[in-house]
């Protein structure tokens, strides 16, 4: 079944909140374990996206979401955009990541970006695997990776 992009919406925010609410294991990774509802996940998103001139994208498996992939632009230089995305660990290591990194460098392109960049922790090695399989440069930092990938 294939993965797709939707820009986030209200339509996504149960399934989303019930996988951070639920997923022990994306919870250890991304050091969440509060409680949040649908609508506040959504406004927080919201104001995140108006906050750091970004756009969240819900990764959707068919019609199931799966996980968020986000592009941000605040604070960067023109043609620069920032990724960050998780995603259930009920589908790690079955190439989900690795089609939605390439769909969202097909965003980034179609707006212009000439390079993307990430901070990566040390601990994250499919994401270090998908920027390196996608010839990013890395710089290590004591806790993580500083990550970038040119567009062009």
């Amino acid at each position: 079944m294939p993965i797709h992009l939707q820009p986030l919406g209200r339509q996504h925010a149960s399934d989303l909140v019930r996988i951070l609410q639920t997923d022990a294991e994306l919870q250890a990774v991304l050091g969440s374990h509060g409680h949040i509802d649908a609508s506040s996940f959504l406004r927080t998103c919201e104001e995140w996206m108006e906050r750091q001139d970004g756009q969240t994208y819900c990764l959707l498996l068919g019609d199931m979401p799966i996980g968020t992939i986000s592009i941000s632009r605040k604070g960067l230089e023109q043609g620069c955009a920032r990724v960050g995305y998780w995603l259930s660990s009920a589908k790690w290591n079955q190439g989900y990541a690795t089609k939605a990194f390439d769909l969202i460098i097909d965003e980034a392109k179609a707006n212009g970006d000439s390079k993307l960049v990430a901070t990566i922790p040390k601990t994250a090695a499919a994401s270090v695997r998908i920027w390196r399989k996608n010839g990013a440069t890395f710089k290590e930092n004591p806790g993580d990776y500083s990550a970038t990938l040119s567009l062009a």
